[in-house]
């Protein structure tokens, strides 16, 4: 994506003013759920925690025009915002280096 694209998605996205619906990220090890678990993916003032040198973990924010959080359907896999509110979610995996995140999803 040029420099260009992602200046216009950022202003777009700015102006569409959304909230970050309340769901947690989490770390990944031997299962696709693992800890550390309940990473926030917004400011949390008591969450005293640190991300250590080789820490696998995921950021998975969810931006909603309306909704403050989401729910998880029956299925145990599918999430949506009660009201069905316009939602995105994107998810990356990254591993805390030295040298700062290498992203695992970037290629």
């Amino acid at each position: 994506m040029s420099w260009y694209r992602t200046a216009t998605l950022h202003s777009t996205v700015v102006a569409l003013n959304p909230s970050i619906a309340r769901r947690r990220s989490h770390g990944v090890g031997r299962s696709l759920h693992d800890e550390p678990s309940e990473i926030p993916t917004w400011y949390e003032k008591h969450d005293r925690r640190r991300i250590t040198e080789g820490l696998v973990f995921t950021i998975e924010p969810f931006l909603s025009l309306d909704a403050d959080y989401v729910e998880e359907l029956d299925d145990g896999w599918t999430l949506h915002p009660p009201l069905h509110q316009a939602t995105v979610q994107y998810e990356h995996t990254l591993v805390a280096t030295r040298r700062g995140p290498l992203i695992l999803t970037l290629a």
